[in-house]
């Protein structure tokens, strides 16, 4: 697989192979049972094989969503993060100019990057400009300084993201003087 840390930063990838891998088998074994009920249960001819033309097309889509998912490769500096922008491009950001970082999900994880001030971003960013410039419609952001950056299947994997993200994070500031933990005499 190769060294994932750079001099520069941390760096995460696209694992295309694997996951066109892992979702073939996948696809291929259920389909498998779908036959198998098909012939057994149902009579139908061992010939025919109209529910397995899915198990060939599965692998030709996952290879195009792989490929056209905006923001990857990313590197995680000291500094900050470092995308790459569904245009074309590299887009850096940072960590001061981050509001969350965040992966969100379990089946289908998302980096959550919510951006405090879009002209310090190099090259600058204009409000909704990542949602607009991606095509493939998987990096919808919910408010104009979001980012979101689809992760499922990334190399060296999304819980080491999770752990450099907490690593390299500062942490979030103490609560004020005299007050609660959410800044105005509440506990939350």
């Amino acid at each position: 697989m190769g060294q994932q840390s750079t001099s520069d930063g941390f760096r995460f990838r696209r694992t295309t192979p694997r996951a066109v891998l892992g979702a073939t088998v996948t696809v291929t074994a259920a389909l498998a049972v779908v036959y198998l009920v098909r012939v057994v249960v149902f009579g139908r001819a061992w010939y025919d094989v109209s529910s397995l033309l899915p198990a060939l097309l599965a692998p030709m889509l996952l290879i195009w969503l792989a490929q056209r998912q905006a923001g990857l490769p990313l590197v995680l500096t000291d500094r900050g993060i470092v995308l790459t922008h569904p245009g074309g491009g590299e887009v850096a950001i940072d960590w001061d100019n981050v509001a969350v970082a965040q992966v969100r999900g379990r089946l289908n994880p998302v980096l959550v990057l919510e951006l405090i001030d879009l002209d310090r971003v190099r090259p600058p960013l204009r409000r909704w400009e990542w949602i607009r410039a991606d095509r493939s419609g998987m990096a919808r952001a919910r408010g104009p300084r979001e980012i979101r950056v689809p992760v499922a299947g990334v190399t060296p994997g999304v819980g080491r993201l999770r752990a450099e993200l907490a690593r390299r994070r500062p942490a979030a500031p103490p609560p004020a003087e005299g007050r609660g933990v959410d800044g105005r005499g509440g506990v939350g």
